[in-house]
């Protein structure tokens, strides 16, 4: 039964998956002149805290009471901007909390109302209720897996996603928001979404998280079979550059190989920069440093480490080539990117044969795999696209930045800070100190004389 209400006893339902109805003149305009086409479908005030039993049948509502609405929630702030005094209603009652959202999410959902957020927050909300995928499913027309993605987005920080997905500049993608549900941890997840600059720099932290709780994962494997062997950490004040100790293995974050050691007395690990170190002590005379020595020392340390940090940044473009052969990173294809891209190459003399590329399928481990491994990424190299093989061979370049005397090496610098402008543009950005390492200001480096 329709009956006529007043529109000043009608509010917009609390848990309304559609939080803005948006720009609703043009409605309002249309009800000036034609009025209500479609009644509302309200309910009592009393359904939103009372259990089903304890509600009025609806043809037992008291009219004069405060109602809220269930549909129509566009054509209620039209009505409103319009001046209408009374709406055409359907009274509903005898209703359930469950119910309610799901006719309004169902309602939301048929006019495709809803924001992506919107939508995880309505699944989130009838799950909170009692619903499974299964029945949301059922009761939607969505996928299960789609449900899935969407209660993971309802977990993000709605503030920051929010922001992220208003500003145009950044262009976030569904694609993007399901690279994220990789990572377990939802604050990380909000922290890589607060921190990237657009789309693809999500999409490259995103990876990169993964990438590095892989590596702690490999991290604690590698330290606990180590532990199992006897093996102590390594001094804290100790350097392995001053000659006392030998490396007698090392592990690769990065790697699966089955874990075994030899067995000997008085190892220690180290873990440096994506390696885990075996190191074995010396049996030497003691000798006295003299100053001077001490000093060269020191600086052969500092330079050791500064070229570790190197050979780490190109363990990282490395990766970054697996993700552009696999497909995961979005070619920009202007002549301008491409010509600085081959700019690079040709200033490197590197070669870019397809054997090169290939490469990045055997994870850079030539003689670890068959020859019919070799041949199947050799066939995958010659099927990447040209941006795709040219972009592959730019980041396997690899220069030497440190000097025989220890100094900058301008000319390759230069190179390698092209690079990098390229690559920001791809969503890979250096941090400060690799910035200084690229460029040449680093404190380690030697000043020229």
């Amino acid at each position: 039964m329709i009956v006529n209400v007043s529109i000043n006893k009608i509010y917009p339902h609390p848990d309304n998956p559609r939080k803005d109805v948006g720009d609703v003149t043009e409605l309002s305009e249309s009800i000036k002149k034609n009025g209500i086409m479609q009644n509302l479908t309200i309910i009592p005030e009393c359904a939103l805290t009372e259990d089903v039993e304890n509600q009025p049948k609806a043809t037992e509502v008291n009219l004069n009471g405060k109602f809220y609405a269930l549909i129509g929630h566009r054509r209620l702030a039209g009505a409103k901007l319009a001046e209408l005094t009374e709406v055409p209603c359907q009274i509903r009652s005898k209703i359930s909390k469950r119910e309610q959202v799901s006719i309004m999410l169902e309602e939301n959902m048929q006019r495709n109302d809803l924001t992506i957020y919107e939508q995880a927050q309505g699944f989130q909300m009838m799950l909170d209720l009692g619903e499974t995928a299964d029945t949301i499913a059922e009761k939607t027309g969505f996928s299960k897996s789609t449900i899935y993605h969407r209660l993971n987005i309802a977990k993000l920080d709605e503030k920051v996603l929010k922001k992220k997905n208003d500003d145009d500049s950044f262009q976030l993608s569904l694609k993007d928001l399901y690279a994220l549900e990789q990572i377990e941890d939802i604050k990380v997840r909000n922290k890589i979404l607060k921190e990237a600059d657009d789309s693809k720099n999500l999409k490259w932290r995103a990876e990169q998280a993964v990438r590095d709780i892989k590596r702690e994962k490999r991290k604690k494997e590698i330290i606990a079979f180590l532990k199992e062997k006897g093996v102590q950490p390594f001094p804290k004040k100790e350097s392995r550059y001053n000659g006392k100790w030998e490396q007698i293995k090392y592990f690769t974050l990065d790697g699966n190989e089955k874990l075994t050691l030899k067995k000997l007395d008085d190892l220690y690990y180290e873990d440096s920069y994506g390696w885990i170190y075996v190191l074995h002590k010396k049996k030497v005379e003691k000798k006295k440093l003299t100053p001077e020595e001490q000093r060269r020392a020191e600086r052969e340390k500092e330079i050791k480490q500064l070229k570790a940090q190197i050979k780490q940044m190109a363990a990282v473009r490395k990766d970054f080539a697996k993700s552009v052969a696999n497909g995961k990173i979005e070619m920009l294809k202007t002549k301008e990117i491409l010509e600085s891209i081959w700019d690079v190459i040709l200033s490197t003399g590197y070669g870019t044969g397809y054997n090169n590329v290939a490469a990045v399928y055997l994870d850079f481990n030539y003689w670890g795999h068959s020859e019919e491994e070799h041949k199947q990424a050799y066939k995958k190299a010659c099927a990447l696209s040209a941006e795709q093989t040219m972009l592959i061979a730019m980041l396997l370049v690899d220069l030497d930045l440190v000097q025989y005397n220890n100094t900058y090496n301008k000319e390759r610098g230069k190179i390698m800070v092209k690079m990098y402008k390229i690559l920001e543009q791809y969503g890979l950005r250096l941090e400060d100190e690799e910035k200084q390492i690229i460029e040449g200001t680093h404190e380690k480096y030697e000043k020229e004389k």
